[in-house]
């Protein structure tokens, strides 16, 4: 459980940086990546999360 606290910390001060309507976004999307069942999971559910992003920045 402290790992997962790390992490919940670690995305919260992270979207200090970003605008109000972009986190919203981002933690919508970001949803299915903190509620996956198992690390392999949730490491593919962030493969695509970070590539439909990188696709919208291109």
């Amino acid at each position: 459980m402290i790992i997962r606290t790390g992490v919940v910390h670690l995305l919260r001060n992270s979207f200090r940086h970003a605008g109000h309507q972009r986190r919203v976004l981002t933690t919508k999307a970001l949803k299915p990546v903190c509620t996956a069942p198992t690390e392999v999971a949730a490491r593919e559910r962030f493969a695509a999360f970070i590539g439909v992003r990188a696709a919208a920045i291109r």
